[in-house]
């Protein structure tokens, strides 16, 4: 049986996760604040501070920076193994699996100083600004799957932290200035609002790195952070938005709010997004015998944090009159399952996808599971570990009641084509 993930805390807070086991080397730290708390005007603020403080630290010039990426953990992109990213609750400075134990203590000497010694470059900050923006047209803008997705969190939550993008809004960032990532970085990159993790290493080395490297930190005053949503704010009305772009496809996007991170519904949405899935690939791909309707994916996804969900999906066809039955029949199966217990069968499908997708993450690497537990109000990863044991709860029934409560006659619906099209 694999050890368990266990933690202990420093004098000032600092908390570390760790799990022994051998041939792992997994490591790294995370702030426990993301683009949630980019003040209002302000949204990039968490990206352009993780952008400036990972360019270079006391110890090391971004020469060597980048020569530790290459060498070390593979490089930048796919391939290479570096996790450095921004979230809607962390920012993450981190690695994957690396092949030893050297690679391990060497990037993580580096990694692990960003965040602890906060040099932000002036000089280098028009150079991260802009790089920011290239990120926000390249994986935001131009990419049409981030772009429905942005545009269906934006019109179910409108212009409020959770509905405002992870990268940035163009007009918020063309504000942001130096001294606005100073005062993001100086007042949440304290030891009190963050954590290291170490995956293949025992408690006596968590131990002894996580004191060589946080010890000294003084506990700061607790970050300003939006409210915990107790409830879900839901809609009171269908809205739509539509973007002409000249691409080939359709895209539909549809998208509900649901409680937050440490709902009781949780285990139930995801189960009801997994049937959802799977129906609607079902319709559209297997159902379609038109050369121009058909879809290659349906994905639906549940997402969650501290401050609120959002269940969303995204369907795309090349055909206008296809387009209009995935709107039609994407409404009628959320329909059937408000009416009707899905199948048992299906059901058991549903949490057995579910079960293995968690049993692969947390026992090859649970890096980003455990932060973004600690980020949403589950520092003791209590409910990160009943995960299977509520999944195995999730009744027939369960499904049936949590599709009646969220999926309502009040959503959001996107569509982003080559042309408008009345539907």
């Amino acid at each position: 049986m694999q050890n368990p993930i266990r933690f202990f805390d420093l004098e000032n807070d600092f908390r570390t996760y760790f799990r022994p086991e051998r041939n792992t080397n997994i490591s790294g730290v995370a702030v426990l604040s993301g683009s949630l708390c980019d003040r209002p005007g302000k949204n990039g603020e968490a990206h352009l501070s993780e952008h400036m403080t990972s360019f270079r630290s006391k110890r090391h010039t971004p020469d060597r920076v980048d020569a530790i990426i290459n060498k070390w953990m593979g490089g930048y992109g796919e391939n290479g193994k570096l996790r450095i990213l921004v979230d809607r609750s962390n920012i993450i400075f981190g690695h994957q699996d690396l092949p030893t134990r050297r690679h391990q203590l060497i990037s993580f000497d580096m990694l692990a100083r960003f965040p602890v010694d906060k040099v932000v470059d002036r000089g280098e900050f028009p150079s991260e600004k802009a790089v920011v923006r290239q990120e926000y047209y390249q994986e935001g803008l131009d990419d049409i799957k981030m772009l429905v997705g942005d545009l269906t969190r934006e019109a179910v939550y409108g212009r409020t932290p959770s509905g405002m993008r992870i990268d940035c809004t163009f007009d918020d960032l063309v504000g942001i200035t130096q001294e606005d990532v100073d005062n993001f970085v100086n007042t949440h990159f304290v030891a009190n609002n963050m954590c290291a993790i170490f995956i293949g290493r025992s408690e006596k080395e968590a131990t002894t790195l996580t004191r060589k490297y946080f010890g000294y930190l003084e506990r700061g005053a607790e970050p300003p952070k939006p409210k915990t949503a107790k409830t879900c704010r839901f809609l009171k009305a269908v809205v739509s938005r539509y973007v002409v772009r000249d691409i080939k496809q359709y895209y539909f996007g549809f998208g509900v709010p649901t409680e937050g991170y440490l709902s009781e519904d949780a285990e139930a949405i995801d189960v009801l997004a997994a049937i959802l899935s799977h129906r609607l690939w079902r319709r559209f791909r297997r159902g379609n015998k038109n050369f121009d309707g058909g879809a290659y994916r349906t994905p639906v996804e549940a997402e969650r944090d501290f401050a609120g969900g959002l269940l969303s999906l995204r369907v795309a066809t090349s055909g206008e009159d296809f387009l209009r039955k995935v709107i039609k029949g994407t409404l009628e199966e959320c329909h059937k399952l408000k009416a009707d217990l899905v199948p048992r069968t299906k059901l058991e499908v549903a949490i057995g996808n579910l079960e293995t997708n968690y049993l692969d993450k947390i026992r090859s690497d649970p890096f980003e599971l455990i932060v973004k537990a600690a980020a949403n109000g589950d520092r003791n990863l209590v409910h990160l570990g009943g995960f299977r044991k509520r999944l195995r709860k999730v009744t027939q029934k369960r499904v049936c009641d949590v599709a009646n409560k969220y999926l309502t006659d009040a959503y959001a619906r996107v569509v982003v084509g080559p042309k408008e099209v009345n539907f």
